[in-house]
């Protein structure tokens, strides 16, 4: 977190998922680099979630991670990214 909103280029596309019974990092991590991303001009497409229930290890949601990609991909190469 310590280059998001530098002078430094941030990715422009963002998922994240974050166990809501994760025990090895606070949940409040995961909202303080939202919270960042939200604020960086260079980013263009910020997914987040906590997921209810789920541990450090949690498999979360894979088909909807892909179909994300997908969609994330097909609108970049659209945009000439």
């Amino acid at each position: 977190m310590r280059y998001i909103g530098t002078t430094a280029t941030t990715a422009p596309y963002w998922y994240v998922r974050h166990g809501t019974r994760d025990r090895d990092t606070a949940f409040t991590v995961s909202i303080n680099l939202n919270r960042a991303l939200a604020a960086d001009a260079d980013v263009l497409d910020l997914n987040d979630r906590l997921a209810w229930d789920q541990p450090h290890a949690g498999n979360y949601d894979v088909p909807e991670a892909m179909a994300w990609v997908a969609r994330t991909l097909a609108a970049a190469t659209q945009k000439g990214l």
